[in-house]
């Protein structure tokens, strides 16, 4: 497993958003123009599932304190 940077801590959930917004930093100056329509098409909703499975983790219920 990858470490997260200090901001996030060591928890699974805080090490799987550092490891969300390292993917999003490569995709920075990359143009979703440039993909195939086939692909496109294919990754859309692999992009709105994966939105879905992030909301999904916020929504859990936290212990109250």
């Amino acid at each position: 497993m990858s470490t997260a940077p200090a901001e996030y801590g060591d928890h699974p959930v805080a090490a799987a958003a550092a490891r969300i917004h390292a993917e999003l930093d490569e995709l920075v100056d990359t143009a979703v123009w440039s993909m195939s329509p086939a692909l496109l098409a294919r990754t859309l909703p692999a992009l709105t599932k994966a939105k879905a499975r992030v909301a999904e983790v916020e929504l859990r219920p936290t212990p109250r304190g």
